[in-house]
């Protein structure tokens, strides 16, 4: 495989890299490399992919009001092209990112709404992965 679409998914595998390596200057620059040439390909289901990833780059910046408007975009974007799966991950990282801005009230929804979601996908691992972030308003007395 050549051209745009294989630099994307490579740009795509080195930003995930960098981004477990906490280099998030160089994740973020790759993935934004990506996103806009899944743009110009017009790959929308993996655009919204880059745009969750941006997502988690601001979260180890700790910029959430950032993380939360890529997340907020990609949740839209996974809906739109009625990807569940995808759009249950997106509900967990955006409520996941509202807790840790504070905006407890706003992340509950979306933590409740998610574990339904992947008992229907038969994602037991992603169910106990939403149960837990659920959870953790309430450990912590913000709820």
């Amino acid at each position: 495989m050549r051209g745009p679409n294989a630099e994307a998914k490579m740009l795509n595998r080195v930003g995930l890299a960098l981004h477990e390596l906490e280099r998030f200057d160089e994740a973020d620059e790759r993935f934004t490399q990506a996103l806009a040439l899944w743009r110009r390909l017009g790959d929308r289901y993996r655009q919204a992919t880059s745009l969750r990833r941006l997502g988690f780059v601001a979260v180890g910046r700790r910029r959430l009001e950032e993380a939360i408007a890529y997340f907020t975009q990609a949740l839209a974007a996974h809906r739109a092209l009625g990807e569940t799966r995808a759009f249950a991950r997106t509900l967990v990282d955006l409520g996941d990112a509202l807790t840790m801005a504070g905006r407890v009230s706003e992340a509950v929804p979306h933590l409740r709404q998610a574990p339904d979601i992947f008992i229907e996908v038969s994602d037991h691992y992603n169910h106990a992965r939403a149960l837990g972030k659920l959870g953790r308003p309430h450990a912590d007395g913000r709820f």
